[in-house]
């Protein structure tokens, strides 16, 4: 596991952008305006320096903190003279850029394009005098903004964001990646441009949720992504109105919403897997009809899932209840790189006992290579799918920020409290550990697994029905839950994890196992 560095995120990031006074009006406006964006839409703090030659920024940083980012446009001169202030200062980042490549070509067009070099150097320049460069940039990275190789035309008034604030956002999550992680950047597919061939749908199973749907839809709508990369596909099992209000929906977004209407209430898992089967995009989510999801949690998720190369991403997520927010959940901010075993069994650890699939962007052929789909059981089906993912993941990266609301109402509250649920967990934790253990998947973290078998499982049965009043040692499902485990880990009360617990439910827990298998209880 990869822990980034997350000093930016508790402030601002600086950047500064040396213009030359010779600039055309119309690039300093386009110049103006990638600030503007960048301002609202990164939080962080643009400063145009107009200037002819580099000599007036240094009395610029006299007195002021050092930026994180300089963006020297239009002459070459300009990325020496910062490559010469901030020589020796580690962490700023050198930008240089010719302004007919990048700020005219996109207020014109959109013609011609300009490639930037991430190097160790913490420099990047432009390809024009990008050779000039290599001596001294052996180890330098090579990715693209392409301007001119557009996939469609796109009406700024139909979309949430035009061509030229996708062609931004590119840029600036480049530059936002090289920051966090630059050494763990991966560029695919012949240096990847990203917002442009990229299509995410995101599929809704709905029953019964009327009272949500619309609020749901429309924070789903308000994404900060091009509307042209997103596809929402509704399954709805309902019997009230929801069918009805998403129907109103789909008559606007007629591009963005395919709405799929059962006649049988088969359950999440079943709903999601018929959406699967319509879905055209190349990334998959799934989103509960009653929840909530904030406007950056997709351009967020979608930018690390292809610049970090991962098979999927995840964030954090909130918890509200009766309009409160009681929960908060935060990730450490972290990209994990499965290569050895040691960083394995601390992935497993930490991410595996993790069961939605709601706070989550897959990429399609990830789940096409595993074959993955829901299964058919009424509750906890979102176990047996994210338990496969996570245990046949190469790079997953974590994002810190909350950027789900998983929202808890009165009508859902008994489901959740159904003692039901507590049996049906720990049958699919079992469908989960048959469907692994023959690929050999679980070599050299047979004792992670083991654990999490017996968290999700065996303790979680335990500790909920002890919560309701309803537990019974002598309960035919409670000796069928202790007879799997036996049988799936005869040494399960060895695992060294258990031995260093001492809570007192895991100690009693763990009394009820060596009961069975000393006095040979188990058949």
């Amino acid at each position: 596991m990869e822990n980034l560095d997350c000093r930016y995120n508790e402030r601002e990031i600086r950047v500064d952008v040396l213009l030359p006074d010779s600039l055309p009006d119309n690039v300093k406006s386009t110049m103006d305006e990638l600030a503007e964006l960048a301002n609202t839409e990164r939080g962080w703090e643009i400063r145009i320096v107009n200037l002819e030659t580099g000599i007036p920024y240094l009395k610029v940083l006299e007195g002021n903190v050092l930026p994180d980012i300089v963006l020297a446009v239009g002459k070459p001169v300009f990325s020496k003279i910062a490559k010469e202030v901030f020589r020796g200062k580690q962490g700023i980042l050198v930008i240089s850029c010719i302004y007919e490549s990048i700020a005219s070509n996109i207020k014109n067009g959109f013609g011609g394009y300009d490639a930037l070099f991430f190097a160790d150097a913490h420099i990047v320049v432009s390809y024009e005098i990008g050779e000039e460069y290599r001596t001294f940039l052996p180890n330098a990275i090579l990715f693209t903004t392409r301007l001119q190789e557009l996939v469609k035309p796109v009406d700024p008034a139909e979309s949430l964001l035009d061509i030229k604030k996708a062609i931004y956002f590119d840029l600036l999550a480049k530059l936002d990646a090289c920051i966090y992680g630059r050494d763990k950047l991966v560029f695919i597919e012949g240096n990847k441009q990203l917002y442009m061939d990229d299509k995410i749908s995101i599929i809704v199973p709905v029953y019964n949720a009327e009272k949500y749907i619309e609020a749901m839809l429309k924070s789903l709508l308000r994404q900060k992504i091009p509307l042209y990369m997103l596809e929402i596909i509704i399954v709805d099992d309902s019997s009230d109105n929801s069918f009805y209000i998403a129907k109103q929906l789909e008559q606007d977004f007629p591009d963005n919403i395919i709405l799929i209407k059962n006649e049988v209430n088969r359950g999440a898992g079943i709903a999601r897997n018929i959406g699967m089967k319509y879905a055209s995009g190349n990334m998959l989510a799934f989103v509960d009809a009653d929840d909530l999801v904030y406007p950056t949690m997709f351009r967020t998720l979608y930018e690390r899932l292809v610049l970090f190369g991962c098979d999927f991403t995840g964030c954090g997520f909130e918890v509200e209840r009766d309009d409160r927010i009681e929960i908060t959940e935060y990730n450490e901010e972290s990209l994990y790189i499965t290569d050895n075993l040691y960083d394995r069994k601390k992935y497993l650890l930490e991410q595996l006992w993790k069961s939605c699939v709601w706070r989550h962007l897959y990429r399609k052929d990830y789940l096409e290579y595993l074959g993955l789909t829901f299964p058919s059981a009424s509750m906890s089906e979102d176990m047996y799918f994210q338990e496969i993912c996570v245990l046949f993941a190469k790079r997953d990266y974590e994002c810190s920020d909350p950027l789900y609301r998983y929202r808890i109402y009165p009508e859902n509250t008994a489901k959740k409290t159904n003692p039901e649920k507590f049996k049906i967990a720990c049958d699919v934790q079992e469908a989960v550990y048959q469907a692994v253990f023959p690929t050999g998947v679980l070599q050299g973290v047979e004792k992670e697994f083991e654990l999490v078998y017996y968290l999700k499982s065996y303790l979680y049965y335990i500790s909920e029905m002890k919560r309701l009043g309803l537990f019974d040692a002598d309960a035919n499902d409670f000796k069928e839950i202790c007879d799997r485990i036996c049988t799936n880990f005869p040494e399960i009360i060895r695992n060294p994890y258990l031995l260093t617990d001492e809570s007192p439910d895991n100690r009693s827990a763990v009394e009820y196992l060596s009961e069975r298998i000393i006095f040979g209880e188990k058949e």
